[in-house]
């Protein structure tokens, strides 16, 4: 008789990369109904992060409070998953205790971790605190096709110490060849694991997470995870309704093409998961899919830009995401001269690139001096005078944009701009460095992420300009934070500036 592996579903955890898992209730309702209608084994509800920003939905924390609300039907199990990184310190153990009640008193019966190789020596006691709570225990390994088979034996055997119940094989960048599982299957059995309590999460970077996943069955694997149309991060997972195709009739395959046509469809239109030349080219050269995906959904890079930013992160270690990457290796910053910025010190006005520069009064700002942070989309160009730029990522695609501008321009000493010849531009300089603070010098600013908005205000309270009038501001967070730390800064200094939020 033939074996047949396991479903478990990750569409809501994988696929809110792309929504930031802002999942709808109908969408909720109907893809439960579904999964149960296919009787599938697991579906991963989602993460359960620490992650407060309103901008995110309910399935990245997918906590115990919000999932007693959901109605769940009586045959589909859930499990959440955990990252191993955010539970290094003590601190963290503690709060791991705290968000997992007792599998008894919640919806959730597993928990996945999802780990590196070298995070293995966090393992254990995170282990150990979920399964005395009761929970089934799985260890995702991520990016193990980087790994030896010596090392992957290692990780297993190691694994298997800690008491958990399933070991998973994630493969993150997408590049598995069908050629390598033989020996991979060969070396766990060798190692006495039993391959019913292993699992495979494929990325579809070279269209072969399928063929993997009926090898992995052919090899008696215990769990395979899909995603309705491949949903997931990157070029995103094993399509649900292909792998199903083979278990079910022809009759229930109809229902998962109704659920795509209701909720699908638009998604895909919109986020454009699935495999790509790009995504091919990430696979092949062991970069981290992450790059890809917000490239393409910055939806200004053209595919000769792409493929020249890949070919700079191939040639660099980027197996790892690193938002500053392009920071600290590519646009690198020269040492200046000062040179007056020639801003009044009474008032600035500083719009956001947001739809709600659309409402402002532009009469009452027109004998004020004007600034936009980036190239604002919302407000015809003509209305303001300058222009804050920081970012690697726009600096890279909007240079020939920028020199066409008849704008003064407000911009890091990047290596890049020195290409920067225009007469319509005045240029000042002002340096962004990395730091752990928040940091206002004469020359340079420094916070904990590139951001323009850190930049403007920086740069505004450096030239002992009065007032600073913020326009179209997004109330999240993040923004909501780095105003406080702007306002404690001016205070504890005893500066003059002041910031309003319009």
């Amino acid at each position: 008789m033939d074996h047949k592996s396991r479903i478990l579903d990750c569409t809501l955890r994988d696929g809110g990369y792309y929504n930031k898992w802002n999942f709808s209730g109908t969408f909720l309702r109907d893809y439960l109904k579904l999964m149960s209608i296919y009787e599938v084994d697991w579906v991963e509800i989602g993460f359960r992060k620490n992650i407060l920003n309103k901008a995110y939905g309910d399935f990245v924390r997918s906590d115990d409070s919000f999932l007693d609300k959901i109605y769940v039907p009586k045959n589909l199990r859930l499990c959440v998953m955990i990252d191993l990184s955010d539970f290094k310190t003590i601190n963290d153990i503690k709060r791991l205790k705290k968000i997992f009640r007792k599998s008894e008193k919640s919806k959730v019966s597993m928990v996945r971790i999802a780990t590196s190789y070298e995070d293995l020596i966090y393992l254990n006691s995170v282990v150990k605190i979920l399964k005395k709570k009761n929970y089934i225990v799985c260890v995702n390994l991520m990016k193990f096709t980087l790994l030896k088979n010596s090392q992957l034996n290692f990780f297993f055997k190691r694994a298997l110490k800690t008491g958990c119940d399933f070991f998973y094989l994630a493969d993150s960048f997408g590049n598995l060849r069908p050629s390598k599982i033989r020996k991979i299957c060969l070396g766990l059995k060798k190692n006495n694991i039993d391959l019913s309590r292993c699992g495979y999460h494929g990325h579809n970077n070279l269209n072969l997470a399928f063929k993997n996943a009926k090898i992995f069955e052919k090899n008696r694997f215990g769990l395979i995870d899909t995603s309705i149309t491949g949903m997931g991060r990157g070029a995103g997972n094993l399509l649900f309704e292909e792998y199903a195709k083979q278990k079910f009739s022809k009759n229930k395959i109809i229902l998962v093409k109704k659920f795509i046509l209701k909720h699908m469809k638009e998604l895909k239109k919109k986020y454009k998961w699935g495999p790509s030349f790009h995504y091919q080219y990430s696979a092949k050269n062991n970069i981290h899919p992450t790059y890809i995906q917000n490239l393409l959904n910055e939806r200004k890079f053209s595919f000769k830009q792409i493929y020249k930013i890949l070919k700079f992160l191939k040639s660099n270690n980027s197996k790892t995401f690193d938002t500053n990457i392009f920071d600290n290796l590519f646009l690198k910053t020269n040492s200046f001269k000062n040179k007056p910025s020639h801003l009044k010190k009474d008032k600035i006005v500083l719009l956001c690139n947001n739809s709600q520069i659309r409402r402002i009064n532009k009469k009452s700002l027109e004998n004020l001096q004007i600034a936009s942070l980036n190239i604002n989309q919302y407000i015809n160009k003509k209305f303001y005078d300058y222009l804050f730029l920081c970012h690697p990522y726009r600096l890279m695609t909007e240079v020939k944009t920028i020199v066409n501008l008849k704008k003064k321009l407000i911009v890091p000493n990047y290596e890049i701009l020195k290409t920067i010849t225009s007469k319509k531009n005045k240029i000042t300089n002002y340096n962004y460095l990395f730091n752990k603070n928040n940091v206002i010098k004469d020359k340079f600013c420094g916070y904990n992420k590139n951001l323009v908005l850190v930049y403007a205000i920086s740069f505004c309270i450096k030239e002992k300009i009065k007032e600073i009038l913020i326009y179209g501001l997004s109330q999240n967070n993040e923004n909501i934070l780095i105003i406080k730390k702007f306002n404690k800064l001016i205070k504890d200094k005893k500066l003059k500036t002041k910031i309003i939020l319009k």
